[in-house]
Order: C-alpha cells, then sequence, then structure tokens
C-alpha cells in the first residue's frame, strides 16, 4: 500500500527519476493507454512510459487534487488496489500493485474513458504472447473453466497456502488457502454473476507469471489479475463496477 500511495503522489510531481524508484528494475507491468494495451518489461520499457505519461499536455494525473473518487482502496501484504471513477470522464479505473522488497515487481493498470472502444473492436495490443505468458494464459483458462463449472474442488486444487485474492465488492482482502478457496465455494454456490453472459474482452494478456484481464459484459466491467507461482495462483484480485 505504501508503495502505491507514493507511487500516486510523485507522479504528480512528473519527476520521472523519482517515480522509477518505486519500481524494480524487473518490473512486468500490463496495462491500457490511448493507443491500446501496453506491455511494460523492465526499467527501459518503464521509463519509456512515464515520460510519454509526463508529457502530455495536460501534464503527468495528480489523483490527489483531481476530481478521481477512490471507490476501493485495499492491501494486504505486498499487494494492493485501487478502483477509481469520476463520471462522466472516468467510468473505471483499476490499478492492481504487487511489491517486492518495497518495489513493484508487477502492476495491471486501466482506464475506461469516454472513448470506449466499440464492441468488437479489439485495440492494438503488443506483440504476440511469450512462451511464458502463453503457460500462464493457459492457467488461467483453465481456472476460468472450473469457475464456470462451478467446480469448487477444482478451484481450490489451484491455490496454495499463501494465496491472496482481493475483490472490490468484499470489506477486506481473503488470504490463505482456506480463507479464499471458501470464498469461492460460497460464490459458486450462490452464483458466481460477472461471467453470467458472454464477455467482450478489451485487455486479455499475459507475460511472465503475471496475467490481466478486463471485459464488459450484461454485468458490468470487470478487472482481473492472476499472478502464479508453480502454476498455482498466489494472487488475483476481481474489481468490478455495474455499468448501467
Amino acid at each position: 500500500m505504501e508503495v502505491l500511495m507514493h507511487h500516486m503522489k510523485v507522479l504528480a510531481t512528473g519527476d520521472v527519476d523519482k517515480i522509477l524508484e518505486d519500481y524494480n528494475e524487473d518490473l512486468i507491468g500490463i496495462s491500457y493507454e490511448d493507443d491500446g494495451v501496453q506491455l511494460v518489461i523492465g526499467s527501459d520499457d518503464l521509463r519509456a512510459q512515464i515520460e510519454m505519461v509526463c508529457g502530455q499536455t495536460q501534464g503527468p494525473p495528480d489523483v490527489e487534487s483531481s476530481p478521481l473518487k477512490t471507490t476501493c482502496l485495499q492491501g494486504i501484504g505486498d499487494y494492493a488496489v485501487i478502483v477509481l471513477e469520476a463520471d462522466p470522464i472516468l467510468t473505471f479505473g483499476a490499478h492492481t500493485y504487487i511489491s517486492r522488497n518495497g518495489k513493484a515487481l508487477y502492476t495491471t493498470g486501466f482506464h475506461l474513458c469516454p472513448r470506449p472502444f466499440a464492441m468488437g473492436e479489439m485495440p492494438p495490443r503488443v506483440g504476440q504472447l511469450s512462451d511464458s505468458g502463453e503457460h500462464t494464459h493457459q492457467l488461467v483458462e483453465h481456472f476460468l473453466k472450473a469457475v464456470a463449472d462451478k467446480d469448487s474442488d477444482a478451484v481450490k486444487s489451484m491455490l496454495t497456502e499463501d494465496t491472496v485474492l482481493i475483490v472490490n465488492s468484499a470489506e477486506k482482502p481473503f488470504s490463505g488457502q482456506t480463507e479464499v478457496g471458501g470464498y469461492w465455494e460460497r460464490t459458486l454456490k450462490e452464483g458466481y454473476r460477472l461471467r453470467d453472459s458472454e464477455p467482450f474482452y478489451i485487455i486479455d494478456e499475459a507475460e511472465g507469471p503475471l496475467a490481466f484481464m478486463v471485459y464488459q459484459n450484461n454485468e458490468g466491467i470487470t478487472a482481473e489479475t492472476y499472478l502464479f507461482d508453480n502454476d498455482r495462483i498466489l494472487f488475483s484480485s476481481i474489481l468490478h463496477r455495474d455499468i448501467l
């Protein structure tokens, strides 16, 4: 949480070197910018992206002094999420930060602005999935199939003793195989509505052990982040907003 909050504060200064101090040099980041999906791997990619953001006509975003409303801010251990909105300029903003030793190592981010992509129009993406990204993507698909089948045992088999889950509809994070497994068992029994209708994917990306997807359907818009370790889910976040 400290990394996330410090990032928002220094981002407003436009000091690129200061902003970079919050990130691990081996960073993997997946985000959505005006020209589509951006994949950031390492310090050089990150510097280029930050310079682009800070070089915009309106300058870098100042979250603390802007009309943005924080609808969810949760953190536990090395994991933190923030959900933002400011109708009509920002319908849905979702960011997840995963840190190691006080520096962000994995990040995902998405902003749904007034110029959404039309249904059926996929925004540009950066290259093809790497071998590691393809493997991670397959693991996510396997997990989502278990969710669709309401197979709580299969879902639990993909968790570890250290698994953490953050859902913005819950008051606090779920930590450990028992808590996270219990969440999924209850949710699947009651009905997991976020995927009740066919999703249209705005983002469906994976690199290394990190996967990030954002989709819209009749239930609204949802951003999901997954981090794997030894083919099991170490962390996931599910951030959703109903859009009328």
